[in-house]
């Protein structure tokens, strides 16, 4: 769950989150190849497909006054 709590840190542009989620990745063994990705989660080749299918509703549901919902197709692959 490291790695979607960095990236719903990221999305809601908090600093304290981003900084607090890494030190916890880092704490956990995480290199910071892996931690470094997690922006650009979808095309980032070190992210399992376990991982990409976590990140999506995430990433669809942080902020969610940003967006009208989370698509049915995220929600479909993360049930995968």
């Amino acid at each position: 769950m490291g790695p979607v709590k960095l990236r719903a840190g990221q999305v809601n542009d908090c600093g304290y989150c981003v900084g607090m989620r890494s030190r916890d990745l880092k704490k956990a063994g995480e290199g910071d190849e892996r931690p470094g990705s997690v922006a650009a989660w979808r095309e980032a080749t070190v992210r399992t497909p376990a991982q990409r299918a976590a990140l999506g509703p995430a990433e669809e549901a942080t902020r969610p006054a940003d967006r009208a919902a989370v698509p049915d197709a995220v929600w479909e692959k993360a049930g995968t």
